[in-house]
């Protein structure tokens, strides 16, 4: 399945195109981030050691929301840096009882870099047989730190990635 991300209106990032693969495996989901364009004024952090870091949505990373069961309430919220840096919550409704739980299989992340791409791939262990709404977003990043947002649909207001109005019905 490929999903096109669209910009929030309250940034501008031109020329920059953001799309991302899902492959459904039985024990993983693997996502497959693409921003294809005018990349060079992008801060792109190069891969640097694989650890769990809080706060990587104020720089470039990919989200992924997943909800935990068919009732969709509560979620699981991903984080993940070019760097392999990455971050994972658990909510038990929008925005409420966020815990940072255990996991015994930490994502795979790898970045692929050409002239005018970025790929970054992600593969998180599947915590659920029953996903029935899917968030993916990205927020990239300028040499001058500014921050654009991108996600499959936007609410009314500033960007709100957690809002599950905005996410993929499966």
């Amino acid at each position: 399945m490929l999903l096109t991300l669209q910009q929030h209106p309250i940034t501008s990032m031109p020329q920059i195109n953001v799309q991302v693969a899902i492959i459904f495996q039985k024990s993983y989901i693997e996502f497959i981030y693409k921003v294809h364009g005018d990349i060079t004024p992008l801060e792109i952090p190069k891969p640097n050691n694989i650890k769990r870091t809080d706060n990587l949505w104020k720089h470039t990373c990919a989200e992924a929301f997943v909800t935990k069961d068919e009732a969709g309430n509560g979620y699981w919220e991903w984080n993940f840096s070019p760097s392999g840096q990455w971050q994972m919550y658990e909510f038990d409704d929008y925005r409420k009882h966020r815990t940072k739980p255990r996991i015994t299989k930490i994502p795979e992340i790898s970045q692929t870099r050409h002239f005018d791409t970025l790929f970054l791939r992600v593969c998180i262990p599947r915590l659920s047989k029953i996903i029935s709404r899917l968030g993916l977003n990205m927020i990239l990043e300028d040499k001058d730190q500014q921050l654009s947002y991108w996600a499959l649909k936007h609410a009314a207001g500033p960007p709100d990635f957690h809002n599950a109005d905005t996410w993929f019905v499966m």
